[in-house]
């Protein structure tokens, strides 16, 4: 498990679910919508905690309107994001879902005939491919933001300067770096990064 600290100040004031392998906070009005994102967060948290052997600390926080507006850093309802150990979730339909609608309403025929057939033709129709966004936010608590946080507690150890050793522990080239995909990982994927960096106008 990661070391990492929750800020729990957004929890006050919120109800909590139980039953998930992380904590679930939520508006008292969106209790239910909670329940259904916690419940695919816990998939992936279960697969990628197996796949990778890691699964982060962190909180659910699913927020209506209001809430989001007193506790959110962002103060747009639109894009859920991650922030000190909690995944923040807009628990009402949010703006991006009506600029998705606004986006797919001039749609080319073709594309618009695909998205019908995925997502139907209903109101708030693409609201579960935002609903998806928790697995994206899911994955912020252990890429990036586990890194940066042992970038920063190696800069409070041993000072700066150590950021530029590891910067270099890293710093391979893309033929370099094929070379260990295609031994360490699969040829397959050093032969996708050597034919994608040929491609590449640079």
């Amino acid at each position: 498990m990661s070391r990492a600290v929750i800020d729990v100040a957004k929890h006050q004031g919120l109800d909590s679910l139980s039953g998930f392998p992380f904590e679930v906070r939520t508006s008292a009005s969106t209790r239910e919508q909670a329940g259904r994102l916690a419940d695919r967060c816990a998939r992936a948290y279960s697969y990628l905690g197996d796949m990778l052997a890691f699964r982060p600390r962190c909180a659910l926080v699913v927020l209506n309107r209001a809430d989001w507006s007193e506790r959110a850093s962002n103060p747009s309802y639109v894009m859920p994001y991650y922030d000190a150990g909690n995944l923040f979730l807009t628990g009402e339909p949010s703006d991006l879902t009506a600029r998705l609608e606004e986006v797919a309403s001039s749609a080319p025929p073709a594309a618009a005939q695909e998205l019908d057939q995925v997502y139907g033709a209903g109101a708030d129709r693409l609201a579960p491919f935002t609903d998806m966004l928790v697995v994206h936010e899911l994955a912020h608590a252990w890429y990036q933001f586990r890194f940066t946080m042992m970038a920063k507690g190696l800069v409070d150890t041993a000072g700066p300067n150590v950021l530029r050793r590891l910067w270099d522990a890293f710093a391979l080239s893309d033929e370099q770096l094929a070379g260990v995909l295609g031994g360490r990982v699969h040829p397959t994927a050093g032969q996708w990064l050597s034919s994608w960096s040929e491609r590449q106008p640079w």
